[in-house]
């Protein structure tokens, strides 16, 4: 893996020269290290996009290792950045599902090449990222001959890494092409000509004038436009993966041209200070920006919501969600200038979204509906656990009614029946059945409501009511709760009750909860069903 300060450019204004890395230690991992012990799970709430988390991150860069196998660590203790610039790896690097934030830590932590047998995955984000560039070697076994400490030089001009220490050469493979536009920076050199033709050719940039154009910008290494390609079978394809910060080429109007993984062309100006979001495409050709690493101002971020708006729109992709924190609503206004629209909000943050083709938007609406539960909850003196609430509409004032309430996210029906129940009265319960469900239309918010009614065996008697919404709670006799005259002269209770009646009588069977396994989305989810007639 390299990092473009550890590279020796040889560029010169009739083009890019060979990319040399200087003597550096390499540090040796073994096969099969996935992303886990390259960074850890307890350290993915680090936000890399704040620079003083982005070398926090790099200090737990290899923290996963088990110690016993790997007895020199990649970071010294008490240091936060690694001397090993090279990082020699064996087959099934990086696989697991962290392929973006690895990348990253490993940069962060000064990690410049790597070499060895990469895992797919993590191939594209290693480009993408440019924080450290992939290598892989023609040969296999190098992990097994290098070991952690040997000095190394990696030539990618002349495709080879040497090793100092045995003196023995590696052939990297021939295909990889890297582009870092911070020069412009190429290596693979013999295929630059077939390069040349067709992503800058057609714009009418030369290598010259892209090269002037960096020194009258006084790029330097650490900043540059990030361009990771690479040669498929012809060399005059060029499939791009990710796009970061373009710096200004004052008075340039060179254009650099190329093609995303699905053929579209896309091209931008080096005269746009702009950079396209961070996002990941989702599986229906939309995407998703990434809301933790937004541009840090308005006047980036409204740069960068435009720019990214015609590179997708020109790669074909299709809806964009934008979701943004509470502290970045004063991104709102500039995001609806765009064209996005509101989707859904929630306490911190806002959702929006943009459809890009033309015809009818085609992305979800925001749900539609809200759940309710109530618990009929009855014991073996035939009375009714009832409550009075604290604030209601008038036309229940006075009454008794079962506990009720919505329940929360990600909550099974009736688990939020037998909290419901728990909450308001302090009586504890078991879930019997689901012996009906009720669905009304333009309720709250003009949305939908679906209410289900769960009857529920108490396991406890004592009442204590939650003085914050109850005014009253009791064990009610049946009969009683049935005559109440909101009963009574109301068709839909009547009919729950009634239905509730018959269900103590076994003529009407309800539906349980059945945990089952669909492979629609391989996660386990609880399907309501009768097992028996009414009656047996």
């Amino acid at each position: 893996m390299i990092r473009a300060r550890e590279l020796t450019n040889l560029t010169s204004d009739d083009g890019p020269g060979p990319f040399i890395a200087n003597i550096s230690p390499v540090f040796v991992v073994g096969e099969n290290i996935d992303t886990d012990q390259i960074i850890p799970a307890e350290y993915l709430t680090v936000v890399p996009s704040k620079p003083e988390e982005y070398h926090k991150l790099g200090s737990y860069a290899f923290s996963g290792l088990p110690s016993p196998a790997y007895p020199t660590p990649f970071i010294a203790p008490g240091e936060k950045s690694s001397h090993y610039a090279v990082i020699i790896a064996g087959p099934n690097f990086g696989c697991g599902s962290s392929c973006e934030d690895a990348p990253v830590a490993l940069g962060a932590a000064g990690a410049r090449h790597r070499g060895g047998e990469l895992r797919a995955n993590l191939l594209p984000q290693l480009r993408g990222y440019g924080e450290v560039y992939p290598l892989e070697l023609a040969e296999a076994g190098a992990w097994k001959e290098c070991e952690t400490g040997h000095r190394v030089t990696v030539d990618i001009g002349k495709s080879v890494m040497i090793n100092h220490d045995t003196d023995k050469e590696y052939k990297l493979k021939p295909k990889l092409l890297w582009l870092a536009c911070g020069g412009i920076q190429m290596c693979q050199k013999r295929v630059l000509s077939g390069m040349e033709g067709s992503l800058v050719g057609s714009a009418g940039a030369s290598w010259s004038s892209i090269a002037a154009a960096r020194r009258r910008a006084g790029w330097s290494g650490a900043r540059f436009f990030r361009y990771s390609c690479y040669f498929r079978d012809e060399p005059a394809r060029a499939s791009c993966s990710s796009v970061s910060m373009l710096p200004r080429a004052a008075n340039s109007v060179a254009r650099i041209e190329a093609w995303n993984g699905n053929g579209h062309m896309w091209t931008t100006s080096l005269e746009d200070r702009s950079f396209v979001l961070v996002a990941c495409e989702d599986c229906y050709g939309g995407m998703v920006v990434d809301a933790d690493r937004l541009p840090s101002d308005t006047a980036a971020f409204a740069r960068s919501l435009a720019a990214s708006l015609a590179y997708w729109k020109s790669a074909g992709k299709k809806g964009v969600w934008l979701k943004l924190p509470l502290y970045r609503s004063d991104y709102i206004p500039l995001a609806v200038k765009e064209g996005f629209r509101y989707h859904h909000a929630e306490e911190s943050y806002l959702m929006l979204t943009y459809w890009i083709p033309d015809g009818p938007c085609l992305l979800p609406a925001n749900a539609s509906h809200q759940v309710g539960v109530g618990g009929f909850v009855i014991n073996d003196r035939m009375e009714v656990l009832v409550v009075q609430e604290k604030y209601s509409a008038s036309i229940l004032s006075g009454a008794w009614k079962l506990p009720t309430g919505f329940i929360h996210a990600s909550e099974e029906i009736f688990t939020g029946a037998v909290r419901e129940v728990k909450e308001e009265t302090g009586i504890d319960t078991e879930f019997v059945e689901l012996i009906a469900f009720r669905h009304a239309h333009n309720v709250a918010f003009q949305k939908s409501d679906l209410f289900f009614i769960c009857m529920l065996r108490p396991v406890s008697n004592d009442i204590k009511i939650d003085g914050m919404e109850i005014q009253a709670a009791k064990w009610m006799p049946l009969a009683e709760f049935i005559r109440q005259p909101f009963i009574e002269d109301d068709h839909m209770f009547r009919k729950i009750a009634d239905i509730c009646v018959r269900r103590l009588r076994k003529r009407y069977c309800g539906l349980t909860a059945h945990n089952v396994v669909s492979k629609f989305d391989g996660g386990t989810s609880t399907l309501y069903y009768n097992v028996a007639e009414p009656g047996r």
